[in-house]
């Protein structure tokens, strides 16, 4: 096949030159896009074998290209020529070192024969490099064969002959069964993954493919921390691996023999490997000489496991599962025991993990299984007592196909119910292969089958998980039971908790009858261990069964304790009592914690972090202070622990609370606290607490409640109120007041909908002249079109009673938004002037000789109805061009001619009466030469004003005829009183309670308002928060926090209100929202830091403050959120100042003062860069602290003058020094902690130190806390 050369030139006369020299020989390819040549080369286009660029004539980045090609292993040495000029050396030399292969200037391109050559030799040269590469790679990975991985080893080992090397050796755990999971090509995918990372991130030494999944490493060793570098490496690059859920396992060989041949050096490598295979979380090990003789043990029970199996030296045991308040007989577990005829009797630990590696389990747990039928066929037969057996299941039989259908068959050959059957899984097995299990395990259970989770809290799982297994029984971990005393509250929260979702609870290695009367006191369902039984033989356990009590479960549900089976248990103990009230109204997070003055948090699960939005237990812990109150909002902290204490002094009751939590991300929500006091030995008094997340229930009874606080707003002015749903178009009453709904009963409001019950009031009681206009007002739609430029309208008409009585009628329209943000209308009637036509005859009289005579009825009606509430009435009538005014306080009734410049003289009185910067606006809303073109489409207009003498009115136009304009009724109306109690209300939803300043509320609003308009260059954002609140509340008490808050609010007000609006918006924390000028805003800020600092309290001397703030002039274009961002970061940045000049920064404040002070006896800040520290507590004055800041010095001191138990001596010594501490803290995230006795007051006591990186740990800046704490006081 002919080669191809690429050319990228645009100089004609170059590719002239080019082809003259090369296409007698090469195929020539023309490009000068850089992603269409990096395709070529890329994909080997028309067996393209150079790359000739022209330097002169390209302008993409001719370097960066070089580099792409070289990062791809088999590019590396693809032949890429520059042609140039000119270039100068300090350029070429960049070229070579990003790789190009030659460079060639324009003079030599007419010697075709010269360019021919030097081609031909480039491309010779990188086909045999990497011909030569082939030989010595493997072809799938890019890594060193095996061949040659033990040459060049051996060459560098013997190079360098002063260092020393250790080899790792990796496997994957059970590749095969991947293999036949996933397919050939999809594992040859991720073995190409990996030699990719292992070839392209190993930064020290390198690495060869041995065979299929196995990979080796050599490097130069100096500690064990380079052996931690490389796992945690190799667990990083699975993280993004093609197959998810893989597990290396790592056997290391170190230091190497340097007279041990290399490839016996993998070999050890290998073999130490072998002896963690099947081992969960057991992933590393180092090579010893004893593992030969562990493995020639091994291969002794694998030569021997296939005729054990056919000569039946495999023997089924039973041991008895006890219910833990009858004590009956309720089960049974199948353990498989052999007797080999000449090693006598080996326990399972020597050969399941053994069996569980080559596959042999799956013949085994057969095995099994046919012979826990073949008993149960027996016993039946022989009228022995039947309860279910569990048989353990290994996780090599859930992963192979056709395993369940294997088992059924066995099972359904014996004819042997399948209630009677239990399956039982290692927790384990879901944290390997979680999703394949519970597919697994779920089909299992469809046939009517148990599940059984063995050694639950080993730490593979979480009670956060757990509802998402497929499960029935939880078997606890057997280290809980054997430590029960000190695990008795973890242990009892995980039994109420199974218990919830339905799962019986057994608690397996169950010793002694001190256990047992606690297991059984936690609630434990049934108890399994050497207390009742150990495991039996068939014969034996046969006998056991005949002697003692059983519970027969044949025909019953074996799995499922209901309610009535737990009652029956709360009789006999009053904790199970306490489990089943909780039991009903459970919540989804448990968290329990010390009910000291700290309120330190003990445990939680993770669906606690889950409804605090954190990710870890670390970052829960930061955000929270690891206390109590850091989990509750700060404006209800104060009322749920008084709550809390109340409940405390009275007894140990369940306490049910409902508060607010703030989020990590900073949302807020609403909890229920199902919580209960106990006193432990261990722990003292300790509160543990259920919590369930309601917050989205609230909002809606929120919603609900806005909509009960409208109505009965409403209801103090409005006598008849209608909630109408705008999408079902249901009307709903709430207030039926009789003068509007006298034939309308709740069977009336059911059987029709909105529009048909507002047609039939209109057509019955609407004045025939407005009744057009209240259908057309009252239309959903045009309430929808309404409700988009305000929330509320008024609209007023005449209403006919049944005995001919006129009222004249107000309906107010209020707008109303449901959880879901759909718009529902609140419709309330109120009559603001009664039937008044015989009430006053003199008036009456005068009244009627102005009107005319063909409708003086009508137009009597209307005028004399408003007189009742408007102060002022003018009858405009255009046509006949008078006006009828009424006075209502001189009961003055007058005619005159309309002449606009009188109506004008009279408005012109009203607004001398009107504020100064609303009479502008009142002339021009009472100008009648405008007033036809601004009612065209309207019945009606108001506006309201503010008077000096009257207080608020409103003035309104109402036409009598919605057909024509000739009668308009002009009115003033005395609002004053309705708008006062409207203003309250508004101020009641906005302020603030404690300081009397805007709340959250008016915050978000004025947000809102200001992102709607151009905000002027002179606005400031401040954000404002107070130092230390948390201390004062913890030291004096909330009500000198609340002097404190209340005392910011004061000079907050008094420096900004004039200019702008102070809010609160948290428990600390405050925003102003003002405008300044440039030049008078340092006076303002100026005048607020005297204010703060002259402050002085009842109860606090002082109050200290930190403000951050950003101007629009700084920030033109950047939205209202960005400047909000800008102040807070400022403000903390300020905040961080202030605590470093007082040489505590806030995390020493919060994790040192607030956490751990209680319990510290000392901190410091030690430097594990420097070996620096500085004291920041000491609690007693006579503890050692050496004279010098270095710490090795103090720890030096501390030991020789004896502070540490002789039983703590090694381990201090070798952990607390810098060069440990430097290996297990590398990043903020990371902590350590060391138990030890230390002399304190005379006597050695239980003690511990704990590391703690600061907020700003880094590489760079190595700080971290150190806190010392004394625990057997």
């Amino acid at each position: 096949m002919i080669r191809s050369v690429i050319i990228c030139c645009k100089n004609d006369s170059l590719n002239e030159s080019l082809s003259r020299s090369l296409s007698e020989k090469y195929s020539l390819i023309y490009e000068c896009n850089e992603e269409k040549i990096y395709e070529l080369v890329f994909n080997h286009s028309n067996n393209s074998s150079c790359l000739i660029i022209d330097s002169d004539s390209i302008f993409f980045d001719i370097e960066e290209l070089v580099k792409r090609f070289r990062k791809i292993l088999r590019l590396k040495r693809f032949p890429v020529i520059l042609i140039s000029e000119k270039i100068d050396l300090e350029l070429s030399e960049q070229y070579i070192d990003a790789g190009v292969s030659d460079i060639l200037f324009t003079q030599y391109i007419a010697n075709s024969k010269l360019l021919y050559v030097r081609i031909k030799n480039l491309i010779r040269m990188a086909e045999s490099s990497i011909a030569l590469k082939e030989l010595e790679c493997d072809e799938l990975t890019g890594l060193y064969t095996r061949q040659t991985f033990v040459k060049k080893a051996e060459e560098i080992i013997a190079q360098n002959p002063e260092k020393k090397y250790a080899i790792i050796g990796v496997d994957f755990e059970n590749f095969k069964l991947t293999n036949s999971q996933y397919g050939e090509e999809k594992c040859d995918e991720f073995l190409s993954y990996i030699g990719i990372q292992l070839r392209d991130k190993l930064t020290t030494g390198f690495a060869g493919r041995f065979s299929g999944d196995q990979f080796v490493i050599i490097f130069e060793y100096s500690i064990e921390k380079e052996i931690k570098y490389i796992t945690g490496f190799a667990n990083e690059i699975l993280k993004k691996a093609p197959i998810p859920h893989q597990i290396p396992k790592i056997g290391v060989y170190a230091p190497i023999e340097k007279d041990l041949p290399v490839v016996r050096c993998c070999d050890n490598a290998f073999l130490a490997l072998r002896a963690i295979k099947g081992i969960y979380n057991k992933n590393i090990i180092f090579y010893q000489k004893k593992l030969q003789d562990h493995l020639l043990t091994e291969q002794r029970i694998l030569e021997s496991m296939e005729q054990a199996l056919e000569e039946e030296q495999f023997i089924v045991y039973y041991q008895p599962k006890h219910e833990s308040i009858t004590g009956k007989v309720a089960g049974a577990e199948a353990l498989v025991r052999w007797i080999h005829p000449e090693y006598g009797f080996m326990s399972p630990g020597e050969f399941i993990p053994l069996f569980e590696r080559n596959g042999f389990i799956s013949k085994l747990d057969s095995f099994v299984l046919k012979q826990v039928c073949k008993d149960i066929i027996e016993w039946k037969k022989n009228g022995f007592p039947i309860v279910p057996i569990s048989v353990n299941v290994s996780r090599r039989d859930y992963l192979e196909d056709g395993w369940i259908d294997r088992q059924l068959q066995i099972i359904d050959e014996y004819k042997i119910e399948h209630e009677l059957i239990h399956m039982e899984v290692t927790e384990s097995l879901y944290a390997e292969y979680m999703d394949v299990i519970i597919d697994q395990i779920k089909k299992i259970k469809k046939l009517g089958f148990a599940i059984e989770m063995d050694d639950f809290g080993a730490g593979y799982s979480s009670l956060g998980t757990l509802s998402s297994f497929p499960l029935d029984v939880i078997k606890l971990d057997i280290s809980f039971v054997r430590h029960i005393e000190t695990n008795e509250i973890v242990v009892e929260n995980i039994i109420k908790m199974a218990h919830k979702l339905g799962y019986v609870t057994v608690a397996e290695g169950t010793e002694t009858e001190e256990q047992f009367k606690i297991l059984r006191g936690l609630g434990c369902d049934l108890i399994q261990g050497y207390c009742f039984s150990k495991p039996l033989p068939k014969k034996e356990f046969e006998k056991y069964i005949t002697d003692n009590s059983v519970e027969s479960i044949i025909g019953q549900n074996t799995v499922r304790l209901s309610n009535s089976t737990i009652s029956q248990y709360a009789g006999n103990e009053n904790i199970l009592k306490a489990v089943l009230e909780i039991g009903e109204s459970l919540p989804g997070g448990f968290f329990c914690y010390h009910t000291d003055d700290n309120h330190e948090i003990i445990s939680f699960n993770r669906e606690t972090l889950r409804i605090y939005e954190c990710e870890n237990v670390n970052e829960f812990r930061k955000f929270t202070n690891n206390s109590f109150d850091g989990m509750v909002h700060p404006n209800d902290l104060k009322t749920v622990n008084m709550l809390i204490k109340n409940h405390q002094d009275k007894g140990n009751d369940i306490i049910y609370l409902e508060y607010r939590v703030l989020c990590h991300s900073g949302k807020i929500k609403y909890i229920r606290n199902y919580g209960r006091c106990i006193n432990t030995e261990q722990y003292g008094k300790i509160y543990y607490v259920f919590i369930q997340d309601c917050t989205e229930e609230y909002e809606k009874s929120l919603q609900e409640q806005k909509k009960n606080e409208v109505i009965q707003c409403l209801s103090l002015n409005y006598t008849a109120i209608y909630l109408v749903d705008f999408e079902s178009t249901t009307i709903t009453p709430y207030a039926i007041n009789s003068t509007f709904d006298k034939n309308m009963n709740e069977n009336f409001y059911k059987e029709k909908n909105y529009h048909q019950i507002r047609e039939f009031y209109a057509k019955k009681y609407v004045a025939p002249s407005e009744r057009d206009s209240f259908l057309n007002v009252t239309k959903i739609e045009n309430i929808q079109n309404e409700f988009k430029k305000t929330d509320s309208f008024n609209f007023t008409y005449h209403f006919f009673s049944e005995d001919d009585s006129v009222y004249l009628v107000e309906m107010s329209v209020r707008k109303l938004n449901d959880e879901n943000q759909k718009t529902r209308a609140v419709l309330a009637f109120r009559i603001i002037s009664e039937n008044m036509i015989d009430s006053n005859a003199e008036r009456n009289n005068s009244l009627m000789s102005m009107l005319d005579k063909k409708n003086d009825k009508t137009q009597f009606e209307i005028l004399n109805s408003m007189t009742q509430i408007y102060s002022y009435v003018n009858l405009i009538d255009f046509k006949k061009k008078t006006i009828i005014r009424f006075d209502s306080h001189s009961h003055e009734v007058r005619k005159f001619s309309l002449g606009r410049e009188c109506h004008s003289d009279m408005n012109q009185k009203v607004a001398e009466q009107i504020v100064d910067e609303q009479k502008k606006d009142f002339l021009k809303f009472t100008d009648l030469n405008t007033l036809e073109k601004r009612m065209k489409t309207k019945t009606s207009i108001s506006a309201e004003f503010l008077s000096g003498i009257m207080g608020w009115i409103r003035v309104q136009y109402i036409r009598v005829n919605p057909d024509s304009f000739d009668l308009v009724v002009y009115t003033i109306q005395d609002i004053d009183k309705e708008k006062h109690h409207e203003e309250h209300l508004i101020r009641l939803s906005i302020t603030d309670e404690l300081t009397k300043v805007y709340n959250r509320n008016a915050f978000e609003d004025d947000i809102r308002s200001l992102k709607k308009k151009k905000i002027s260059k002179d606005f400031v954002f401040m954000s404002v928060d107070l130092n230390g609140l948390k201390s004062i509340n913890d030291e004096k008490g909330h009500a000198a926090g609340d002097e404190l808050i209340k005392g910011a609010a004061t000079c907050l007000n008094r420096c900004f209100g004039g200019n702008g609006r102070v809010y609160r918006i948290g428990g600390d924390e405050f925003v102003v929202l003002f405008y300044a000028e440039e030049n008078e805003l340092q006076k303002l800020l100026t005048d607020f830091e005297t204010a703060v600092s002259k402050w002085k309290g009842k109860l606090v001397d002082s109050l200290s403050i930190s403000y951050g703030f950003v101007t629009r002039r700084e920030y033109l274009k950047k939205p209202i959120e960005d400047l909000a961002e800008i102040a807070d970061k400022r403000m903390y940045d300020n905040k961080k100042k202030y605590y470093k000049t007082i040489t505590v920064d806030r995390k020493v404040q919060i994790s040192a003062m607030e956490v751990n002070s209680s319990a510290c006896i000392l901190i410091i800040k030690l430097n594990l860069t420097t070996d620096e520290y500085s004291v920041l507590k000491v609690l007693e004055k006579n503890d050692n602290v050496s004279n010098s800041n270095i710490f090795t010095n103090m720890i030096n001191d501390f030991l020789n003058q004896g502070y540490v138990h002789e039983s703590s001596l090694v381990e201090y010594k070798e952990k607390i020094n810098l060069e440990y501490l430097n290996s297990v803290i590398k990043t903020k995230d990371d902590k350590f902690l060391f138990f030890y006795k230390r002399l304190y007051k005379k006597e050695f006591k239980s003690s511990t130190l704990e590391f703690i990186p600061t907020k700003d740990f880094s590489k760079d800046n190595k700080e971290v806390f150190m806190y010392a704490k004394i625990y057997d006081k």
